[in-house]
């Protein structure tokens, strides 16, 4: 976010778009019923919602970058919530059950942005 620490900066999204704090989130999930639930829908690949959530990590200089152990994989978002100098909010999603988590992360994790147009 361009060392930036208010919530929903600008930053690395494009002009009109900005990266969600914890508030936009919840909105988000609750219109997939809710942390519990909107996982499920948020990772169906045939579901036209716009999301689309890769859960294999992400996808950078050539090299896939995964959160999973085992047979688990996940993918992590961040949010624009600064929770100390070095940790920052993130929402996680994985294979195995249809939840969003909310992990406080340290700001040097390699997570996926996802922004939200303003």
């Amino acid at each position: 976010m361009q060392y930036q620490t208010a919530e929903v900066s600008q930053g690395l999204c494009p002009p009109g778009w900005h990266i969600p704090s914890l508030v936009e989130w919840s909105l988000l999930l609750n219109q997939y019923f809710g942390d519990g639930m909107a996982g499920g829908w948020l990772k169906d690949k045939w579901l036209v919602n716009g999301f689309n959530s890769h859960q294999l990590g992400l996808f950078y200089q050539n090299n896939t970058w995964a959160y999973s152990g085992g047979f688990y994989a996940g993918s992590m978002y961040w949010t624009s919530v600064n929770i100390s100098a070095n940790r920052a909010a993130a929402r996680g999603i994985n294979d195995y059950n249809p939840s969003v988590s909310r992990y406080d992360a340290a700001k040097s994790d390699a997570f996926n942005v996802r922004c939200l147009k303003d």
